[in-house]
């Protein structure tokens, strides 16, 4: 796969390269790619962990609704 970057873009795995952090630009954007996954990848997790906590809090409070409730209003 060849990727091309936007001009302004390429001096940053350039910079990594010439200062010794990686020993190519491919290297460079390797790792750039893994750290953005990461992230995302925290993101949902942390995403998922709100909504989890927030009905976990729900059901303390008995902010709820039977299931019966929920199915017999699904068939109407």
């Amino acid at each position: 796969m060849t990727v091309e970057l936007h001009p302004d873009d390429q001096k940053v795995p350039e910079d990594m390269v010439a200062s010794g952090r990686f020993r190519s630009a491919s290297d460079a954007v390797h790792a750039a790619l893994a750290a953005l996954e990461e992230l995302e990848q925290e993101d949902w997790k942390s995403y998922a962990g709100e909504r989890i906590e927030t009905g976990l809090d729900d059901v303390k409070a008995a902010r709820t609704v039977p299931a019966e409730e929920i199915y017999a209003m699904l068939r109407r």
